[in-house]
């Protein structure tokens, strides 16, 4: 059976902080080594949701761009920020630490929010 579980909470930049999904599995032994792993495997899940509902974040993004200059706010960030509560992947991430024999993962990682930098790229020019 499973031996733990990962997590992932999609928050908007909004004032409101609103909540666009929230989502979790069972990782099974295979996949899960240790408690990092499950946190690796939570931010894949979050990302893939990213990377899978570009389109509607895109329009989101201009609707709320159109907004903020219509009342003279100004020009937004298109930005992803990774919140967690594991140093180390933290850490691999800002490559502040080397992933080691997480390497798999953390590659895993940065082509994922290389294909949505890409992508957002494409679709929001």
């Amino acid at each position: 059976g499973p031996t733990a579980t990962c997590a992932a909470i999609l928050q908007s930049s909004d004032e409101n902080g609103t909540i666009l999904a929230i989502g979790g599995r069972a990782l099974p032994r295979s996949e899960c080594h240790s408690s990092i792993h499950a946190e690796y495997h939570g931010l894949l899940l979050g990302l893939n949701w990213v990377r899978n509902h570009i389109d509607e974040l895109v329009a989101q993004e201009a609707e709320a761009e159109a907004g903020r200059c219509e009342r003279g706010r100004g020009r937004g960030l298109d930005v992803i920020v990774i919140r967690g509560d594991c140093k180390m992947l933290i850490k691999h991430l800002g490559c502040q630490s080397f992933p080691g024999k997480l390497r798999p993962e953390y590659d895993r990682v940065v082509r994922l929010m290389e294909d949505i930098e890409r992508q957002w790229r494409i679709r929001s020019s």
